[in-house]
């Protein structure tokens, strides 16, 4: 989409999700900030954000590393805080319900190990990963192995059922009108 995409309205859900959303014309950001505090979580911004807000903001320590980045310094965040995990959500998937970030949290609460979601395919930005992963995270990056996917892949990690609908991202403006 080539902009922030903090800042776009919220579009109107898919039938599926309609009972539990109810956030039409809100931002995106809105949308992820108050799921996620529904979950009674402590909230940070990892990456550029250009809406004003009070959360912690987590920069990126080496720029231009795409997503892997994003949560390698996450993970050193929520170590830094005395958190022993992180629960991970892109800012453009609006379908996600309070429902399916509750399974992934019991999923994780189950055994501790990464809770990755999934849809008709790996989702690894929607996952609660513990900070005992910063080290193999940082090992991949300084080995220019920056695919999520992959990496994911090489790892112990319990799968969590969602929908694609709850999967969904907004990647085009198009995406912004289709329910």
């Amino acid at each position: 989409m080539g902009q922030d995409k903090a800042a776009l309205p919220c579009p109107a859900p898919p039938e599926s999700n309609a009972a539990e959303y109810h956030a039409v014309g809100n931002s995106l950001f809105d949308v992820a900030t108050k799921r996620l505090e529904k979950q009674s979580l402590s909230v940070a911004i990892s990456g550029h954000c250009s809406v004003e807000h009070s959360f912690s903001l987590i920069e990126d320590q080496v720029a231009d590393q795409g997503p892997m980045q994003g949560v390698l310094s996450s993970l050193e965040f929520a170590k830094a805080n005395d958190f022993q995990a992180c629960l991970c959500t892109p800012i453009d998937v609006p379908f996600l319900t309070d429902r399916d970030l509750s399974l992934l949290i019991a999923t994780w609460n189950q055994k501790q190990e990464p809770a990755v979601a999934f849809s008709d395919r790996i989702e690894p930005l929607i996952a609660i990963y513990p900070t005992s992963l910063i080290e193999g995270l940082r090992v991949s990056l300084a080995n220019d192995q920056r695919s999520l996917m992959k990496w994911i892949k090489d790892i112990p990690f319990q799968s969590v059922a969602l929908t694609k609908t709850s999967c969904r991202n907004i990647n085009r403006p198009e995406d912004l009108k289709l329910g």
